[in-house]
């Protein structure tokens, strides 16, 4: 593209700018969807498509939510919902998938397995909502040709977090969910929640890191029966492996010079896990990053110093990390690890996923992820709370995230025992020797208003997913600090060297099908997947159960040990208020940080 005409001013230069983006078939920015007057209402269409990418020599047949005909060199995924705490969110889901061409397009006699590809529904992932008929549920089918409606009615004190939606109709979940069929949630963070600095900090993202096999995706797509669009003979030129962040190969986004930035991440894979990290501390910008939130729940307290510096991420794990680049001005390459880990063959190259103690996916690949370019500040204000070292903080939480949960206090029921296992069952991988039968048997069940203390065996090999309820961990031994007593996840896999002990949570408020899977989705749909009945009246709490305020801490990001560990714990308790002005200029800031990249939509593998 040319110069621009001398006389533009700076806003037409940046429209000139976007369109011309547009015009060459890049997506300018995801689109983000805000909740307004207490209701966000919204429709994602499902289609299909070819994407084709001459820089990595692909064309590839998929599916998309709310497909951009305008730029098919990006991968399609849905838009961010963006809400808060109390809201309706109403999503309408339209099946624009043809329609099956075999008249046995149904499933195998097991009911596991790859087929119904071009049946779907939609799953919220993390959020504590209704897995219901017209909720979170995740047993409903929307067929090709018609339209569903869910509904979410958002706890009023539902926490703050990074959350995501995504297919999840059973035999075709990977398959969809591979192609693209996710979007991110947010639940914004309310002023009394979390520190201002927090709150009005800029942001990048959310990012979706995605490793992807085009060559394996188009192998579901072959073993489902009347598959009809993916596995077409010309549906693949070039076996692409390798990573994509938001759509893009290797995409670049800006930080302000010493300014924090919160990046918002969820990683997905077919089958294998992936440790994260920068160079960002020994290339001269000097940067550093803290973690704040583990599966859409802050980390207490927060921000925490990442003792080896990295993030340990399973499919479906999100982190939200602080970032300060204090050096010099350049670029910082964001990047995956190999490291060690046994396994045997993945469902993709033909052997069985395996149980507890046997094989099952797993396993690390290296690459460059995105690079991030350390720019100058033109703020007008460069001191004051978006530069300075940020205090530690306990967050607030609601009663369902009560801190102190794992060490059983007075007052609250005695937990229930549980143990689940993933097996080996029926020459695959199952939950307590049992495959997934169909939507009308339980595995067992759980009463609403008890806490549950579960162990959990052969999350090494197999992520841990549990619907409804995040988890908190307990008894845990790792020596990088990544995992930590009282953590909490809705996923969770165990590296080599960490063991965790107990996993406890509160059965609260809503009745309906607790899904318990291995989030290798590849193996949820071949029968690694059960669910549990949660019995009692609907709205029952957990009686005993409390909130708590936020409070900070007088440690600052500058006090923490190199291993994660803070030299003083002395907390003071406080309220936080946030300038509406202050607040909408981040999320402004945040809007150009979209505009200025050629990156948007997300690929996600499960």
């Amino acid at each position: 593209m040319g110069a621009f005409p001398a006389k533009m001013s700076i806003v037409e230069k940046l429209f000139a700018l976007t369109f011309a983006m547009i015009a060459v078939g890049v997506r300018a920015a995801i689109t983000e969807i805000p909740s307004s007057g207490g209701a966000l209402t919204t429709t994602i269409t499902v289609s299909e498509y070819t994407y084709e990418n001459t820089a990595i020599g692909v064309k590839m047949k998929l599916r998309g939510y709310n497909v951009d005909t305008t730029s098919l060199d990006t991968l399609q995924h849905g838009p961010t919902l963006r809400f808060k705490a109390g809201d309706t969110v109403t999503v309408t889901l339209k099946n624009e998938m043809a329609t099956c061409a075999m008249a046995d397009c149904t499933h195998p006699a097991s009911g596991n397995g790859y087929h119904y590809s071009q049946k779907t529904n939609l799953h919220t992932h993390g959020l504590h909502v209704s897995p219901d008929t017209g909720a979170d549920d995740v047993f409903s089918t929307v067929e090709p040709g018609e339209s569903g409606t869910y509904t979410y009615s958002i706890p009023s004190d539902h926490a703050g977090g990074t959350f995501w939606y995504h297919a999840h109709h059973h035999g075709s979940t990977s398959l969809h969910a591979a192609s693209g069929m996710i979007g991110f949630m947010i639940v914004e963070d309310a002023t009394d929640e979390v520190p201002s600095a927090i709150l009005n900090a800029d942001e990048v993202g959310p990012l979706a890191i995605a490793y992807m096999d085009l060559a394996a995706l188009k192998s579901i797509a072959s073993e489902s029966p009347g598959e009809v669009w993916t596995s077409a003979d010309d549906s693949i030129d070039g076996g692409y492996k390798g990573y994509f962040v938001n759509g893009k190969v290797k995409p670049n986004y800006d930080v302000k010079l010493n300014r924090w930035t919160r990046i918002r991440t969820v990683f997905l894979a077919t089958d294998i896990d992936a440790i994260i990290s920068h160079n960002g501390a020994t290339n001269g910008q000097s940067c550093e990053w803290y973690l704040l939130a583990k599966d859409g729940v802050y980390v207490s307290p927060a921000p925490r110093a990442l003792g080896d510096g990295k993030l340990y991420l399973a499919p479906g794990n999100r982190a939200d990390v602080m970032m300060r680049c204090t050096g010099s001005l350049g670029t910082v390459t964001v990047s995956a690890e190999a490291a060690a880990k046994k396994r045997r063959r993945s469902l993709l190259q033909g052997g069985g996923p395996g149980g507890g103690g046997g094989g099952g996916g797993g396993g690390y690949v290296a690459g460059e992820l995105f690079t991030i370019t350390v720019v100058a500040d033109d703020s007008a204000v460069t001191t004051g709370e978006n530069y300075d070292d940020i205090s530690q903080f306990n967050p607030k939480r609601p009663a369902y995230l009560m801190q102190t949960l794992k060490d059983e206090p007075a007052g609250l029921p005695t937990p229930l025992t549980q143990s689940v296992t993933f097996t080996a069952a029926d020459g695959g991988c199952g939950v307590n020797n049992v495959q997934f039968v169909d939507k009308d048997t339980p595995l067992g069940s759980v009463a609403l208003g008890t806490v549950q203390k579960w162990t959990v065996n052969g999350n090494e090999k197999h992520p841990l997913h549990i619907h409804v309820n995040s988890f908190q961990l307990s008894g845990v031994t790792d020596a990088s600090g990544y995992y930590q007593d009282g953590d909490w996840h809705d996923v969770v896999y165990r590296p080599t060297g960490v063991t965790i002990d107990n996993y406890y949570f509160m059965v609260d408020r809503y009745a309906g099908k607790k899904v318990v899977h291995c989030h290798f989705l590849t193996h949820e749909d071949k029968g690694c997947m059960a669910f549990y009945t949660i019995t009692g009246a609907e709205g029952t709490t957990v009686s005993g159960a409390t909130a708590s305020a936020m409070a900070t801490l007088t440690t600052t990001t500058s006090d923490l040990a190199s291993d994660g560990t803070s030299t003083t714990t002395t907390t003071t308790t406080t309220t936080t208020t946030s300038s509406v002005a202050g607040r909408a200029t981040m999320m402004l800031r945040g809007k150009w940080i979209y505009l200025g990249i050629t990156t948007t939509v997300t690929l996600f593998f499960l």
